[in-house]
C-alpha cells in the first residue's frame, strides 16, 4: 500500500509524515541547486529521472515492509504546471516535463501511488505557517502555494488533455 501525502508548501506535509507514518514514512530530499541542468529539455529529464528513481525508492520501500507513507507525490507533474500557470517558467518547461513525464508513465517507469491524503488549507494559514517556521526555508512562494493547493485535482487529466484545459478546470473552481 502506496500512500502518499500531498499540499503546498506550509500544509505539515512532513510533519504528517513523520508523526503518522512513522518507521513508514518516506520522507522528501531535495537536491543540490547546482546539480540541476540549465538546459531545459537536460532539466526536464533531470527532474523526471529523480522522480522516477523515487518512484523505485516507494515500491522498495512497499515491498519491504508492506506500506510506505511518502512525504509529496513522486509524480510531481502539478508542481511544474503551477508554476507555468503562475508565471514562474515557461510554457516550454511545462510541455517538455509533461511529454518526458508521459513516455516515462507510459513506458511504466512510474505510476500513481494507492491513496493520496490531499492538505486543503487556506492561504492565510498557509503563510502564518509560513512565517512561524525558522526552521527550514520554503521554496514555493505563497502564490504558488496556494494556486497550487488547488491544482492537484485537475493536473491528473493534464496527461491526457492540453494544459489549457487543466487551465480552464482550475478557473472554473475559483
Amino acid at each position: 500500500m502506496i500512500v502518499v501525502v500531498e499540499g503546498p508548501s506550509g500544509a505539515g506535509k512532513t510533519t504528517w509524515c513523520r508523526t503518522h507514518g512513522g518507521k513508514y514514512a518516506l520522507l522528501e530530499q531535495l537536491p543540490e541547486h547546482a546539480t540541476v541542468p540549465t538546459d531545459l529539455e537536460a532539466q526536464a529529464r533531470f527532474w523526471v529521472g529523480r522522480n522516477v528513481a523515487r518512484w523505485n525508492e516507494v515500491l522498495a520501500a512497499e515491498r519491504r515492509d508492506g506500506v510506505v507513507v511518502v512525504d509529496v507525490d513522486q509524480f510531481k507533474l502539478h508542481y511544474v504546471w503551477t508554476l507555468w500557470r503562475s508565471g514562474q517558467v515557461s510554457e516550454r518547461e511545462w510541455v517538455l516535463q509533461r511529454e518526458i513525464s508521459r513516455e516515462a508513465f507510459s513506458a511504466g517507469h512510474y505510476a500513481l501511488a494507492d491513496l493520496y491524503l490531499v492538505s486543503d488549507l487556506d492561504e492565510a494559514t498557509l503563510r502564518a505557517r509560513r512565517d512561524a517556521d525558522t526552521t527550514r526555508t520554503r521554496r514555493a512562494s505563497s502564490a504558488t502555494s496556494c494556486f497550487e493547493n488547488r491544482s492537484c485535482g485537475g493536473i491528473a487529466r493534464s496527461m491526457s488533455s492540453s494544459p489549457d484545459a487543466c487551465a480552464s478546470d482550475y478557473r472554473k473552481r475559483d
